[in-house]
This record gives structure tokens, C-alpha cells and sequence, in this order.
């Protein structure tokens, strides 16, 4: 990505910055087609949202950190069965994406 470096390092000053208890939001807005999905995807991959969406659920342990994002995956819809949550996903521009994503989340027709 070039000429966003700025934006990546504050991104991540953000992110490491403050209590790791509290929540931290950092929006990234602007114009479409400025790049503000590709700096997200600079900073996070998907093992780190899926681990980060676990740690929000569950305790974790050292074992869960070396999981692969298949395991993750499943470990995330495991703990997600039979409760209630609400998924907001921006920028989903393919049948695909959304594919493989929902993955990720248990088919319970009782509460999800």
C-alpha cells in the first residue's frame, strides 16, 4: 500500500495504545475508493479478527493462539451456539466473501 504508511502506523498506535480491558473503536471513514479496506487488511488478518472475536467470548489459553483459522473458525461457532449476537460487516462484495464468512457462525434456527 503505498502512501499510507502514516495512517498504518497510527492505526496501530491506536490499537496497542490503553488498557487491553477497555473497548476500543477506531473508525476508518472516508470517500469510497481511497483505500480504507486495504488499510484495515494492512493491519488485521483474519486470524487476529477470529482470535479477537474469541477473546471477546471466551477465556482463551496459550494452545487457542496456535489454532489454525480453520480451527478458530470452528472453535468461534462453537462458542456462539445457542446465543444471541448481531454481526455488522461492511464492504461485502461478493456472495464469496460473505461464504466465507458465515462460516463462522453456527446455524441454530432457536437463537442466531
Amino acid at each position: 500500500m503505498v502512501g499510507r504508511g502514516k495512517e498504518k502506523k497510527r492505526v496501530l498506535e491506536e490499537l496497542r495504545g490503553g488498557s487491553s480491558d477497555e473497548l476500543k473503536i477506531i473508525p476508518i471513514v472516508g470517500m469510497g475508493g481511497i483505500g480504507k479496506t486495504t488499510l484495515a487488511k494492512q493491519v488485521f488478518n483474519v486470524k487476529e479478527i477470529l482470535l479477537s472475536l474469541l477473546q471477546s467470548i471466551i477465556q482463551i489459553d496459550d494452545k487457542v493462539y496456535s489454532r489454525d483459522e480453520a480451527e478458530l473458525a470452528d472453535l468461534l461457532q462453537k462458542s456462539l451456539k445457542r446465543k444471541r449476537y448481531l454481526i455488522v460487516m461492511d464492504d461485502i462484495w461478493s456472495y464469496k466473501a460473505w461464504d466465507d464468512m458465515r462460516q463462522c457462525f453456527p446455524i441454530d434456527n432457536n437463537r442466531s
